[in-house]
């Protein structure tokens, strides 16, 4: 409008002038007036128009910034719903890892090429890195078995878990398959565990694939003296995760025995272990791997625990619960679906016990910088907390939080096995 008022007064003073300058008539002087009526209503409508295509732009510019800013809070919100949707998918994967860890290995301490130093076999093998998930890997070649050293015998009660990762590329043509076993067994003689075959108590697992994306997974336990049981599941379950890494977790608790992969439970038997076995082995095997095509099978992350945590004892009647069972992305705050189970657990001692307030702690390994441990362990701690309060409802004036970084080790952080136990969650009761 400022434009506008300007063009028109410079208009009204430019016709006074010629008017002056050189004495028209009254006739041509209408004439102007006309005129410049005319010129003025068109630059009134013209600026009009130009005000309100200004004024659309305006709004448009808005609306953007609007649609902008509710699509980047509908994409935080949709991230959001992922996250809550991952970890409420585990939200029946009722598996909680033992508390007394009594072998780890994800390999860090050994040489890319390198046999692992903490394995036995009876063929060959090497720790391997890949393009497309982190840390190391034992690749396994056809037809050779591999033990890891673990304090035996075992616990009556114990829980196993470990990382599977197939690249099979499979040949419809020939109908080739990989297999993949692993044995929890007893044997007389330590020395005979890579034998082919055991004549004594153990409980075999076979995942089987086949035509490329269809796994076939099977478990038999056989008793001394030939009494047998077996169970065959067959399902899909590799087909959304063909070359990406499978989460294999085993509980066996006396006779009773499970198992799920990934968070589906896929076998749960109550009298399949033997009452007495005192098993002493664990025996990883692949076989039928074409290596020409390089079929490789890849394994990492395996973790051997004593025991199921009695949540309610250990807080209410000790006061205090440390737990390796809820995880974290590396480097991160952000709690890992598989973590479901125990915070579900530690969520109904409180809901139970309403008066109960408690206090949580984090703690970290010794890799990285202590300052930002220090933060990452107060900062996960607040996590659990959140999640406690916003997944379960817990009152979250009834938690405190804390963080002690790497300060307060219970393992020597110079080894995987020790950096595991180091990464813990305490709940301490006030």
């Amino acid at each position: 409008m400022k434009l506008l008022t300007i063009s028109l007064i410079v208009i009204l003073i430019s016709s006074n002038f010629i008017y002056s300058q050189f004495g028209l008539g009254e006739r041509l002087k209408r004439k102007l007036e006309a005129k410049i009526e005319q010129k003025a209503e068109e630059a009134i409508n013209k600026a009009g128009e130009e005000g309100q295509e200004e004024q659309t732009d305006e709004q448009e510019e808005e609306k953007e910034k609007v649609e902008k800013k509710g699509n980047g809070q509908n994409e935080e919100n949709n991230t959001e719903s992922k996250t809550e949707k991952s970890f409420k998918s585990y939200s029946k994967f009722d598996f909680i890892p033992g508390e007394k860890i009594i072998f780890f290995e994800d390999f860090t301490q050994d040489n890319i090429g390198d046999f692992p130093v903490k394995w036995n076999t009876n063929g060959s093998g090497e720790v391997v890195t890949t393009n497309l998930y982190d840390g190391k890997w034992l690749k396994m070649i056809d037809d050779a078995s591999y033990v890891p050293d673990i304090k035996y015998p075992f616990p009556e009660n114990f829980t196993l878990e470990f990382d599977l990762l197939c690249s099979f590329d499979f040949d419809y043509a020939n109908q080739s398959m990989g297999y993949f076993k692993f044995e929890i067994a007893n044997v007389e003689d330590i020395k005979y565990a890579l034998s082919s075959s055991y004549r004594d108590d153990f409980v075999h697992n076979e995942l089987e694939y086949q035509f490329k994306d269809v796994a076939r997974a099977w478990v038999k336990g056989e008793i001394k003296g030939g009494a047998r049981l077996s169970n065959d599941v067959e399902g899909k379950w590799f087909q959304s995760q063909h070359k990406k890494p499978i989460h294999i977790s085993v509980s066996a608790n006396k006779q009773r025995y499970r198992m799920w992969i990934n968070q589906t439970k896929v076998f749960d038997l109550p009298r399949i272990l033997s009452p007495n076995p005192a098993y002493n082995v664990l025996k990883y095997t692949a076989y039928n791997i074409n290596t020409d095509k390089e079929y490789n099978v890849l394994l990492s992350n395996v973790k051997f625990a004593e025991g199921v945590v009695d949540t309610r004892s250990k807080l209410m009647t000790e006061g205090k619960l440390v737990t390796n069972a809820i995880t974290f992305d590396i480097g991160s705050d952000k709690i890992k679906p598989e973590s479901y189970a125990m915070l579900k657990s530690i969520s109904e001692v409180l809901t139970a016990n309403p008066d109960v307030k408690i206090m949580i702690i984090g703690h970290t390994d010794s890799d990285g910088n202590p300052a930002k441990n220090q933060t990452l362990s107060e900062s996960r701690a607040a996590s659990v907390k959140n999640m406690l309060s916003t997944e379960f409802g817990i009152d979250s004036s009834r938690i405190q939080t804390s963080g002690k970084g790497d300060t307060m080790p219970v393992e020597d952080n110079s080894s995987s096995f020790g950096k595991a136990k180091n990464r813990r969650v305490e709940f301490v009761k006030l």
